[in-house]
């Protein structure tokens, strides 16, 4: 993570939620254009399912003997002792991925109309349960005259849209769609992410995120 995006996400509490969410530390989180998915857009989806697709051919019609000296050529001294196979390791990836990748080509990237924006609206998401992690509050989402981003949470997820180069993703719509998650259910997402910090500090009270002096 570059110190400029990880000043912007500082802005939310980043470091603070990393003590309650060690995953965000622990496994690398960082906000990309993809967001979650696979893919960017229906082109994207398209071309790479294709070019999976055509690798998992090519390497099914590879004649016994050169898959064999593949075989043997990728193994370490101790895949031998432990009968360890990586090349079928690999190939299970492959077929794994694959597979993925068709699922979402088929649930996000078919259909008329222009792709959606989905990689901005996961970062969105991301940020939320960060803000809250980091902040003990509901993020909120405004916008001034002009249509900038207004507010703490709105100026982040466009701020990092920014930095990374995702010129045609708006804030509003994201931000929107990020909120009404933790909202959702009764703000059962919301009340999760607070016990989250409640259980790292029991003077902090689970419903208002306040702390209790």
């Amino acid at each position: 993570m570059t110190p400029k995006l990880k000043a912007i996400l500082d802005g939310i509490g980043y470091s603070t939620s990393c003590r309650y969410n060690r995953s965000l530390f622990f496994l690398g989180w960082e906000p990309n254009e993809r967001g979650e998915k696979l893919f960017i857009d229906k082109t994207d989806a398209r071309e790479s399912s294709e070019a999976l697709m055509n690798l998992v051919a090519a390497l099914n019609d590879l004649p016994d003997h050169v898959t064999e000296c593949i075989e043997r050529q990728s193994k370490r001294p101790e895949d031998w002792d432990n009968s360890r196979d990586p090349l079928r390791d690999v190939l299970v990836a492959i077929l794994t991925v694959s597979h993925w990748a068709e699922e979402e080509k088929m649930q996000h990237w078919t259909g008329p109309g222009a792709s959606r924006r989905l990689g901005a609206e996961d970062i969105a998401k991301k940020l939320a349960e960060i803000y809250v992690l980091g902040k003990a509050s509901m993020p909120t989402n405004g916008a001034d005259a002009d249509g900038n981003p207004s507010g703490v949470f709105p100026n982040t997820v466009q701020a990092v849209f920014d930095h990374l180069g995702m010129k045609h993703c708006n804030f509003r719509r994201p931000c929107a769609k990020a909120i009404k998650a933790l909202k959702k259910d009764d703000s059962a997402e919301f009340k999760r992410l607070l016990k989250m910090r409640r259980l790292k500090d029991p003077r902090m009270s689970l419903f208002t995120g306040k702390i209790q002096i």
